[in-house]
């Protein structure tokens, strides 16, 4: 429940088949944050065609946040692509709620971004191409720190053969 409340986004997946429209009310009543951007998703919807959207309208869920989906046959999961795309592409969410918890890790982004800012003043100042490969890789070290290992003579011998960089 912590961690929700820290959430920008919560997708809320229940089978309408199984659970009934006040089960759904008493669990978005315990999950109710006024920062927090809800998505209700009816899945099974092959299972119970006749339930409606209007049965889980509620003080905590507006009709628009409400989705009907059946995964089995497809149905409305373009749609639901569609509109969690629009909704973070759109800047609806706080891109500034984004949370790094690990030291380890906010030291590595901190180094990985000093490395980048040495790759752009490389770029506009026109220093060569072997400077501007010993930042990517110090960049690429600092990423790989967080996400696991990266094999940096690949990708910078793709970037270095397919654009080109310093030349």
């Amino acid at each position: 429940m912590e961690k929700i409340g820290q959430a920008s986004l919560l997708l809320y997946v229940f089978d309408v088949a199984q659970t009934s429209a006040h089960e759904v009310t008493q669990d978005l009543q315990k999950l109710e944050n006024k920062n927090l951007q809800l998505v209700v998703i009816a899945n099974k919807m092959d299972l119970n065609p006749y339930a409606k959207a209007e049965e889980y309208v509620s003080p905590y869920l507006r009709h628009d946040q409400f989705i009907p989906v059946s995964a089995k046959n497809d149905m409305n999961v373009e749609y639901l692509k569609d509109y969690l795309y629009d909704l973070l592409a759109g800047s609806k969410l706080n891109s500034e709620s984004v949370i790094v918890t690990n030291t380890r890790h906010i030291d590595a982004l901190q180094k990985t971004d000093a490395a980048l800012e040495k790759v752009l003043t490389g770029f506009e100042q026109q220093i060569t191409s072997d400077f501007i490969a010993m930042d990517m890789r110090q960049a690429i070290y600092h990423l790989g720190e967080i996400t696991g290992e990266i094999s940096t003579d690949d990708l910078l011998e793709h970037i270095f053969r397919n654009f080109c960089i310093g030349k």
